[in-house]
């Protein structure tokens, strides 16, 4: 009688060390899946193309004279299609080209015929911003003077190439993470000059730009530190 009460107590605790056993598994199954899915998340959300849509409206940029200088405005529209994402493009120079000059250019500003500084621009979720930028020009300057006495005479520039450099950041709040690349857009074919109250410039097309996004190798290495931040977070 005795024995077999040892037995079963010996059994009794060979089933719960099993129980034990098999919870720790189910915990250690549940915690890896949650590792890969917080790991998942973050990848998709660090190689998905964040990328602000910027356009020029009405594909002009007008030039109004006003001795000695002449007075330039161009008017953007940022799109953010992202739903998670806060976009930022910031730290903006302008710079125009004309058809006879590379906009891709190395050194843009030996080579445009003018330079302007553009206003940063924050863009939220699935929004958009309209945003004026209004610059000076002084002949030979900071305009070249074929340019400056074409536009100041009344004259109009077409097949103009307006190139925006700016550092694009997105901030992902859901995995809080933030990510900071420079970022061209090109602006092709715009008519720069003329009067903005010209009713030849009312209900033209908006001329939608290309963008040139840089620093692939950094958003790798941020991938990697996430990673490894992850893994640290849930091990520890």
């Amino acid at each position: 009688m005795a024995l077999r009460r040892h037995h079963d107590d010996d059994d009794a605790e060979k089933s719960r060390f099993r129980w034990l056993d098999a919870a720790r598994y189910t915990v250690g199954a549940m915690v890896t899946v949650l590792i890969v899915a917080v790991i998942a998340n973050a990848i998709k959300v660090l190689l998905r193309p964040n990328i602000l849509l910027v356009s020029v409206v009405g594909g002009s940029m007008t030039a109004k004279p006003s001795p000695p200088i002449l007075q330039l405005s161009v008017d953007l529209l940022t799109q953010n299609p992202s739903g998670r994402a806060v976009m930022y493009y910031t730290n903006v120079t302008g710079y125009l080209f004309d058809n006879k000059t590379s906009p891709t250019a190395p050194n843009p500003s030996n080579e445009c015929f003018h330079q302007l500084q553009v206003k940063d621009v924050t863009v939220y979720q699935e929004r958009q911003v309209d945003s004026f930028t209004r610059a000076k020009a002084k002949r030979g300057i900071s305009m070249l003077n074929a340019s400056f006495d074409l536009l100041s005479g009344g004259g109009i520039m077409h097949s103009v190439t307006l190139r925006l450099d700016g550092i694009l950041t997105t901030q992902t709040t859901s995995v809080g993470i933030n990510t900071s690349t420079p970022t061209t857009y090109y602006c092709p074919q715009l008519v720069v000059g003329g009067d903005p109250d010209d009713p030849a410039y009312q209900g033209s097309a908006n001329v939608p730009c290309t963008s040139d996004v840089q620093g692939g190798g950094s958003r790798l290495l941020m991938l990697a530190a996430v990673m490894v931040a992850l893994v640290q977070t849930f091990v520890m």
